[in-house]
């Protein structure tokens, strides 16, 4: 808009010129007008078009949230099967105390999955910490160790924070209505072990970390409600896979009442 009104400055000032010409029986040449309207127009578009630049260089700025005060929230920590919902692919680690292991299946294409979530729901104004590894196989050739999990998720209330294995990218994705960013890169290192992976869900918004380091937020469509939350695996349809994870916490913030009397009501019931 701002570069148009440059160049309508242009024609502006060649017209303007024109008619004073005319009316006063100046004796300068007609296109000696047109080039010094061309010049000041000119001058007038292009810091329309650098002004224009810096408001949307300013648009894009986001401050990101940092990781809220947990010393006044609720904490719950997740150190027991009992604290799942029933799941026949998830199992205590025989090796590590304190460490599960989420297996997926070989199945059907495009890929073999497994998820497993809370027995406990929580309210929408939470912070969620896990710490994950995929699991490692040798290759057939036994030349080199890789893989066997395509993706890590963390799960939020309707919403799933995901880390892909093999690419440094991420995804956080709304299961209801389906919405997401899309495959981003993760600008942060990954340990060769264990990764800690966050979220902050605060109603509609949501905001995640890897290791302490920023990732993105986004933006829900739908209203959160009170929920579970949980660990998710995808891995190879022919192959199947696994993730150990251990220390998943939650923190519960402050909520609007409405939220704390459907989760008494919930919790309750239960």
């Amino acid at each position: 808009m701002k570069i148009a009104l440059g160049l309508a400055a242009i024609v502006f000032v060649i017209y303007g010129g024109a008619a004073l010409c005319l009316e006063a029986g100046m004796k300068i040449s007609f296109p000696l007008i047109v080039i010094l309207g061309g010049l000041i127009g000119a001058i007038a578009a292009g810091y329309a078009y650098k002004h224009h630049q810096s408001e949307q260089q300013q648009d894009v700025t986001v401050t990101f949230p940092q990781i809220p005060d947990l010393r006044k929230a609720t904490k719950t920590v997740i150190t027991s099967l009992d604290q799942f919902e029933p799941n026949s692919t998830l199992t205590e680690s025989k090796t590590t105390l304190g460490v599960f292991e989420l297996s997926a299946y070989p199945s059907n294409p495009p890929y073999s999955d497994s998820e497993v979530k809370t027995k406990q729901f929580f309210n929408p104004n939470i912070y969620i910490s896990v710490k994950m590894v995929p699991d490692m196989i040798l290759d057939k050739s036994k030349q080199f160790w890789h893989r066997n999990a395509t993706t890590l998720e963390l799960v939020g209330i309707g919403i799933y924070f995901i880390i892909s294995c093999s690419n440094d990218q991420y995804d956080i994705w709304e299961s209801d209505p389906l919405s997401q960013t899309g495959w981003r890169p993760l600008r942060v290192t990954m340990n060769q072990g264990f990764n800690t992976f966050s979220m902050r869900q605060a109603g509609k918004s949501i905001s995640v970390w890897v290791n302490d380091s920023p990732v993105d937020t986004f933006m829900k469509e739908k209203e959160t409600t009170v929920g579970p939350v949980g660990i998710k695996l995808k891995a190879n349809f022919k192959t199947g896979g696994k993730t150990y994870f251990k220390d998943l916490t939650v923190w519960e913030l402050s909520s609007p009442l409405k939220d704390k009397l459907s989760l008494w009501l919930r919790r309750l019931w239960s």
